[in-house]
């Protein structure tokens, strides 16, 4: 029996987390850019990340998706409510 093995994907063998974390972004209708902003660069270090307008996420859809860490951005930055991996010292090194 063969075994393929693919490759990594730059952005997968660059990260430095062992599984990508589950990130929530939350913003208000002030903060969307921003929040799309930082989800993107979220994903380029090897985040599952996703946007949600703050008014919209429940309690019950935070517990289904159960995020490694969740963020609040407003028009003034961001900051955490929940980081369980780490991702605040990530952010931190690299600049942002």
């Amino acid at each position: 029996m063969t075994t393929h093995y693919r490759a990594l994907s730059d952005i997968r063998s660059a990260s430095p987390f062992a599984t990508p974390p589950r990130v929530l972004v939350m913003a208000d209708d002030e903060a969307v850019v921003a929040a799309a902003n930082l989800v993107q660069h979220l994903e380029s270090i090897g985040a599952d990340a996703e946007v949600r307008f703050a008014s919209d996420v429940t309690r019950s859809y935070r517990e289904h998706l159960h995020p490694d860490a969740v963020i609040v951005a407003g028009s003034r930055g961001y900051h955490f409510t929940q980081d369980n991996a780490g991702i605040a010292r990530v952010l931190r090194d690299a600049g942002r």
